[in-house]
């Protein structure tokens, strides 16, 4: 089955789900791509694949690229505390890491209001990281931008400077779905970053191993459905992103997750799901529910041998 046909097949099994968490076509967004064995490029099909959405922390993935790119180039001075960020950033989804991972690249920090020339100057480091990513000319980049810091709730001083001049970071679910595989497989960046961002985005795939994590990117999201679905000897990568309220209608009630699965054979698959509005952002149900859907219409099922 093409992956266009099992994009469709996914959207079917996934409407009732949907509508009981009142997710309308607009507010969805779906990729999915599979790797031949040993390809590193993937057919793709997406639903929504070019809209634009408040990408909560999936937008983590390009400030990990873009710092372990500074870090390669000489561009950020190399310190544990840095080190340390970028783990709890990536790895259990700090916004406080993310945070100060971003004031390391951008030489920008978070205070009281700015004056003209110092906020000129403020957004001219805030957009660098941005434009790094953009200047690889990715067909999927139009509409994504990272900019913005990490928070759960309104911005203020500098930060809604910041946000009101630059506007909110974005991602489109092909975007995002770029973003993971460079990161995991791609090779637009150095193998060391590569090699540093699959080590920090790699998840357990054992039910107890995904039990005993204090903060799960797995549990309520694709990876609780997709670990116990994967065919033997795969490893999975993955970066949660959620956003309850918090105070800005833009940047409210938000659930997404995007995921690589790579099998013992060489082949792989890539999913993104973006999803918007207060009852799916709340759901720990939904992108399970979204994520049984995938597994079983994209895994070859005589593959397929249950994880104990």
């Amino acid at each position: 089955m093409d992956v266009a046909r099992q994009l469709a097949c996914v959207l079917e099994a996934c409407a009732p789900a949907l509508a009981e968490h009142h997710v309308d076509e607009d507010r969805l967004g779906l990729v999915i791509a599979r790797y031949a064995p040993g390809e590193n490029t993937a057919e793709m099909a997406a639903h929504n694949g070019a809209q634009a959405f408040y990408p909560a922390s999936i937008v983590k993935l390009g400030w990990g690229l873009a710092a372990f790119a500074g870090l390669q180039a000489g561009a950020i001075e190399p310190h544990p505390e840095l080190d340390r960020a970028i783990a709890d950033m990536l790895g259990v989804s700090s916004n406080a890491a993310a945070n100060y991972v971003i004031d390391c690249l951008t030489e920008t920090s978070g205070d009281t209001l700015l004056d003209t020339p110092a906020l000129a100057d403020a957004m001219a480091r805030r957009k660098a990281p941005n434009a790094l990513l953009a200047a690889f000319g990715w067909q999927e980049w139009p509409g994504c931008q990272i900019v913005q810091k990490a928070f759960d709730e309104d911005r203020y001083g500098r930060e809604r400077q910041l946000k009101e001049a630059l506007g909110h970071n974005a991602l489109t679910p092909l975007g995002a779905a770029r973003l993971l595989h460079e990161s995991v497989r791609g090779g637009d960046f150095t193998p060391q970053t590569v090699q540093h961002m699959r080590a920090a985005l790699a998840r357990p795939v054992t039910r107890e191993a995904i039990e005993a994590e204090e903060i799960s990117q797995m549990l309520g999201f694709l990876g609780e459905a997709i670990a116990p679905a994967l065919p033997h000897g795969s490893a999975l990568f993955s970066k949660a992103g959620w956003a309850m309220h918090t105070g800005d209608p833009q940047s409210s009630w938000h659930r997404h997750d995007a995921l690589i699965a790579e099998h013992g054979d060489g082949s792989a698959h890539l999913f993104v799901v973006f999803t918007s509005g207060q009852k799916a952002a709340k759901s720990t149900a939904l992108l399970p529910a979204i994520g049984t859907a995938l597994a079983a219409h994209c895994f070859a099922p005589a593959a397929v041998e249950r994880l104990q």
